[in-house]
């Protein structure tokens, strides 16, 4: 490996691990039809049908991205395609129709199609005197990616299934999760066939509108915001529907806790000195949107109270969650880690 770096810009390494991600989503589809069929009740020729959309999009768009990439930034769609192909792709677990489901893939596809000849021709003349080489380590990163790509998700769920199925008890797996949810995917591979229930952690409004499908699956969230009862949170919610159309969902709750935080720090302490804030926010209490929180003094960790939820059976958009119960800061005995 130390031979291969003397002779090739790093740049080609990099690119070839985004061949590498591009080419590994690109080939998730046909794995997860046996899925995707009876979920969407896709027939064979619909299936098909699907297919050579994502191939139009992910091969022959490449003709026009190639002149793209001549006459305006290639570097650009270098590093865009990437990111749309891997972003969109990973959401085909969520498809709940059949045009959703070509929409993602027709996107996706277009992402590998903007990636892969401005790539090519950067990681040829990166290659200097050895073009060849840099050129065969940038197709085998994609190749791998393609070969792996299918192989990377089924067996890690499996895994897991493996080592509960035998437990006795009740058997939960747990997501602590960002960016697009991969619930879905575990539901359809059958969890419940081994007794194992699936418990969602809280997520942003847009991904759990998408779990209405999971009606009476149970889970954890700190904040939704229909459940702390609080003046703060009244005011937070009616001004955030009233200036943006939409309920606040947690990172907004995150963010004015924040700063009620600071506000609190400030007037205990009765000076912006740093350590005079420190010491002021040891053990502090202070209101939220979210509720009480407080900070401990041993490490200080933030503490609140934490909301069990369900998943409504009429869940409609932005009002998805009931509330089962509310777990009191002081039943999660978080263990103190630092050593002072």
């Amino acid at each position: 490996m130390t031979g291969l770096r003397e002779r090739l810009h790093p740049t080609v390494l990099l690119m070839a691990g985004a061949h590498f991600m591009v080419d590994g989503y690109g080939n998730i589809y046909a794995p997860l039809l046996p899925l995707l069929i009876p979920r969407l009740g896709l027939s064979l020729a619909a299936a098909g049908t699907l297919t050579m959309l994502y191939q139009i999009a992910a091969s022959v768009s490449q003709v026009g991205f190639g002149r793209l990439a001549d006459s305006w930034r290639p570097r650009v769609l270098v590093m865009a395609g990437p990111v749309l192909a891997v972003a969109v792709l990973s959401l085909i677990g969520l498809a709940s129709s059949k045009p959703m489901l070509a929409l993602i893939l027709f996107a996706g596809g277009l992402g590998g199609a903007a990636f892969h000849p401005p790539a090519a021709a950067l990681a040829h003349r990166l290659g200097g005197t050895r073009p060849g080489l840099a050129m065969s380590v940038h197709i085998t990163g994609g190749t791998l990616g393609f070969s792996l790509g299918p192989l990377l998700f089924a067996p890690f769920a499996e895994r897991l299934f493996n080592a509960l199925k035998d437990k006795a008890g009740k058997k939960i797996i747990g997501f602590v999760w960002a960016g697009a949810h991969p619930m879905a995917k575990f539901v359809d591979m059958k969890p419940d066939r081994f007794g194992i229930e699936l418990a969602p952690g809280g997520n942003i409004l847009p991904v759990m509108n998408a779990w209405k499908q999971f009606a009476g699956t149970e889970g954890g969230i700190y904040y939704y915001y229909d459940f702390p009862k609080n003046p703060m949170n009244d005011w937070l919610k009616a001004e955030y529907q009233k200036r943006y159309g939409a309920p606040p969902d947690f990172f907004v709750a995150g963010g004015f806790a924040a700063a009620a935080a600071v506000v609190a720090a400030l007037k205990q302490a009765g000076s912006s000195d740093s350590e005079k804030l420190i010491a002021a926010m040891e053990d502090l209490t202070f209101a939220t949107p979210k509720g009480p929180m407080t900070f401990r003094k041993e490490d200080h960790q933030a503490l609140q109270d934490m909301y069990h939820f369900r998943i409504k059976k009429d869940a409609k958009d932005n009002d998805v969650l009931e509330l089962v119960d509310t777990i009191a800061a002081k039943e999660m005995p978080l263990p103190v880690r630092t050593k002072r």
